[in-house]
């Protein structure tokens, strides 16, 4: 089946082309499929070639059947990097090109940005430049902006792929590494300030849809787990008071919608509060301690739903997302570390309960 379906891509008629496209995409779907035939086969060779193709329809379904070659899971991913996938993203990135290509292209990004490996970040960074990140990001159609938001998202994150993802080992244990969090102040500086801009604008836009602001406010909410991030976005208090708004229920009534994105400011609120890696050793915790009273001075404790997110926090997040659990963890550890954390959690609860 899969030799017919390679014919019939190559066929001169395009009537058969894109039925050959649409039998792919729908075994593109599978993941047993991704990870045996389509793999064996290199389906991603002749793909790569039809997003050249002059007939728009053709390259649309190209385009998807790659979108969903490029997932963490699949082993065609590390070929197409070899190959040009990271290059054809730069002639995308600038063309003036249907929503359908543009809503694939930046869920590709997304794929090879999940967990990816900083040089892989870097490079993506690099092809895809300011501007065409500004771009989707403010891109009418709101589908193309949720998933421009991800992009940035993932590279703002310091779990990702060990270097050496290359090998076959490392891949078949899939390794997931935490890293140290200034792989997020490098890849902030490398976005640039427009493009962190860009972001802090569509959550001063509360009318957006609901699942546009969630992906910004959990690329900030990463952001802020960065060293040195954590003292560059305490200084915006215009920006933080639109991001500490988003806690009060009345912005949005729908209960659902509004839980949406008050885990996204809490988890953003936590990584704030978390201490910093660069903080001076003469001044042990005075970073974290300035930065918590500016969002009690911003009116963070006198929030209705902090309130209420406070002592059932371990109930509402993930253990590693939230300041209660993190601290916790730590206290499981008779070391100098754990006593300061205990003395700095003291000191929060002190302050934002």
């Amino acid at each position: 089946m899969i030799d017919q379906i390679m014919t019939c891509m190559l066929s001169s008629n395009q009537i058969e082309v894109a039925a050959s496209l649409r039998c792919l995409q729908s075994l593109t779907r599978s993941v047993h499929q991704i990870r045996t035939v389509l793999h064996d086969n290199a389906v991603w060779k002749p793909l790569l070639g039809m997003l050249q193709s002059t007939n728009h329809d053709s390259m649309v379904l190209a385009m998807t059947c790659l979108c969903n070659l490029v997932p963490e899971f699949s082993p065609s991913k590390e070929s197409l990097l070899q190959g040009a996938a990271v290059d054809l993203l730069r002639e995308y990135s600038s063309a003036a090109i249907h929503h359908l290509v543009s809503y694939s292209y930046e869920m590709s990004s997304q794929s090879l940005t999940y967990c990816s490996t900083e040089s892989l970040r870097t490079r993506v960074i690099e092809t895809m430049r300011s501007d065409c990140f500004i771009k989707r990001i403010e891109d009418p159609v709101m589908i193309i902006r949720q998933k421009a938001l991800a992009v940035v998202r993932n590279l703002l994150t310091s779990v990702h792929d060990g270097e050496d993802r290359d090998s076959v080992a490392t891949r078949s244990r899939g390794e997931r590494r935490p890293g140290d969090k200034t792989i997020i102040d490098r890849m902030v500086k490398a976005l640039g300030s427009e493009v962190i801009d860009a972001v802090f604008r569509t959550v001063r836009n509360p009318s957006l849809p609901v699942y546009v602001l969630e992906q910004a406010l959990c690329a900030l909410s990463n952001m802020a787990d960065g060293p040195s991030c954590k003292a560059h976005i305490i200084g915006k208090t215009e920006d933080l008071q639109y991001v500490i708004k988003y806690l009060d229920s009345d912005v949005y009534p729908d209960q659902q919608r509004g839980i949406t994105l008050q885990l996204p400011v809490v988890q953003f609120i936590t990584n704030l509060a978390e201490l910093s890696e660069d903080e001076s050793a003469c001044f042990p915790h005075a970073g974290a301690y300035q930065r918590m009273l500016v969002l009690k001075n911003l009116g963070v404790t006198s929030s209705e739903s902090w309130k209420t997110y406070w002592p059932n926090v371990k109930n509402q997040m993930q253990a590693s997302t939230v300041l209660y659990c993190t601290a916790s963890t730590m206290l499981l550890n008779s070391s100098p570390e754990a006593a300061n954390c205990q003395s700095h959690f003291n000191w929060i609860s002190l302050h934002l309960m």
